[in-house]
This record gives C-alpha cells, sequence and structure tokens, in this order.
C-alpha cells in the first residue's frame, strides 16, 4: 500500500483533507494490534476520536478502491454521529464517482439507511431499487430482499 496507493494523487488528497492519518507497524505494537483486534495486516481501520472503530478492513486495496473505502467510512462516521445529510452526500460520492468499485453496492445500501433515518422512507425504497438493478448479485442486493423478492424460475 506503501508504495502504491498512498502515494496516489486521490488518496493523498483524501487522507490529507478528510482524514487524520495515522501508520503504525504492528509488529513494533503489538499492544495496538490487539486492542484493535488486528488480525491481518495491512488493517486499515477508521476510527473516532473516542477511539471507537466505525471500519475496518484488510489486505490490499489499490488506489480507486480504497479512495472509495475512505468515502464510505467517513460516511459510515457522519451516519453514527446523526449527521444524515451528509452520510448520504458520502454515500452517493461513492456510488458515483467510483461506481465499479467494490463498496458501490454498499455505499447505496447505506444511503437508503440514511434517506431513511432522516425521514424519508420513499427515497429509501427508490435508493434500494437501484442498487437491485446495478448490483443485483451482491450481498448488499441480498439485504434488501425482502423489499424486492425475486420470483421462482
Amino acid at each position: 500500500m506503501g508504495t502504491v496507493t498512498y502515494p496516489d494523487p486521490d488518496v493523498a488528497q483524501l487522507l490529507k483533507t478528510r482524514f487524520v492519518a495515522i501508520r503504525l507497524d504492528v509488529g513494533e505494537n503489538a499492544e495496538l494490534a490487539g486492542r484493535y483486534n488486528a488480525l491481518w495486516t495491512p488493517a486499515l481501520l477508521c476510527l473516532d476520536a473516542d477511539d471507537r472503530v466505525h471500519a475496518r478492513t484488510y489486505g490490499f486495496l489499490p488506489p480507486e478502491e480504497f479512495a472509495a473505502h475512505l468515502v464510505l467510512w467517513e460516511g459510515r462516521y457522519a451516519l453514527g454521529r446523526g449527521e444524515h445529510v451528509r452520510a448520504e452526500r458520502c454515500f452517493d460520492e461513492v456510488a458515483t464517482r467510483w461506481a465499479h468499485a467494490s463498496s458501490a453496492p454498499e455505499a447505496l445500501y447505506w444511503k437508503g439507511v440514511a434517506q431513511y433515518l432522516a425521514g424519508d422512507a420513499k427515497s429509501l425504497r427508490m435508493t434500494w431499487e437501484n442498487l437491485t438493478r446495478r448490483y443485483p448479485e451482491t450481498a448488499w442486493q441480498v439485504r434488501t430482499s425482502f423489499l424486492f423478492p425475486r420470483v421462482p424460475q
């Protein structure tokens, strides 16, 4: 990640402007690795100022995938703080800017949740319909299947 992903201009800009990035060598910080249950490297965690983990992923991510994850994590953080409009903007950014990234279906799922929590159940349905259309074979679509059951063929 240090030679490919972190130096990428988009990733570097996101880390500089929207996050406080801290890099630790778990080999030299075994206590922290244990505290955060870092099972594999790289272990990438999104924490808040109170040391709560809002999201995590493991393993190498190329720049586009990592950038999408960062904005998704920002949205998850905002959602956890009740900042529904900010969260929805982040999730929409992932689904639009990085539509082919592995986190795009998850972003649409959480976008619908943010809309619902903001009092807009109709938009949740439309967003999840969009998720079902764009990403029909994903685990995130399965989570919406109670609204859109499939007819056996």
